[in-house]
């Protein structure tokens, strides 16, 4: 997913597209240890301009993925979208000094670098699907889960489980003696 920087002009150029799966290595290592499992190619639109002596990318990136959920593990399918800009600059091929300073400005907290006369923004496609892969993901906001005594969906069904409160917290203890 390369294009040449001399097409990019002050003028935005926009294009969409989708990819399979299998051209994004990251997303592909994923996908193989089915957490999450990818559904469908990746789909994208961008836009491409200059600005600022740097280049601009902004848009958005989706695909369709297969959870178990964190609660009832049950297994649910839902979007992972994700909007985003990135500013390329040409790398400088110079030796910079660890000594030297350098400030960031907030353009170069969403930045990356290119290399001769193509921008490969596969890469950044990639990375912004992983970022917004849920840590916990949940079926819904309302999952009620799994009885924590017979193992029953409670989203399903009513377990019938005494409801007896238990509190945790020092049951290491309930059997230390002290002798004096």
């Amino acid at each position: 997913m390369k294009i040449n920087i001399e097409q990019i002009s002050e003028k935005p150029i926009e294009f969409s597209g989708e990819e399979k799966i299998e051209n994004f290595p990251a997303l592909l290592e994923l996908n193989n240890s089915r957490e999450p499992l990818f559904k469908g190619p990746l789909r994208f639109k961008v836009k491409l301009e200059r600005e600022s002596g740097r280049i601009r990318m902004s848009g958005e990136v989706s695909v369709v993925s297969a959870f178990f959920c964190s609660r009832c593990l049950s297994e649910f399918e839902t979007k992972i979208f994700s909007v985003f800009t990135i500013y390329y600059t040409k790398e400088i091929c110079g030796e910079i000094n660890e000594e030297t300073e350098i400030e960031l400005d907030g353009h170069d907290l969403v930045s990356a670098t290119y290399k001769g006369d193509e921008i490969d923004f596969g890469h950044e496609l990639e990375e912004q699907v992983i970022m917004e892969i849920p840590v916990k993901p949940l079926c819904s906001e309302s999952c009620k889960g799994l009885c924590p005594g017979c193992g029953e969906d409670m989203n399903h069904s009513v377990c019938f489980c005494t409801k007896a409160p238990v509190n945790m917290k020092f049951s290491a203890l309930k059997d230390f003696k002290i002798n004096r």
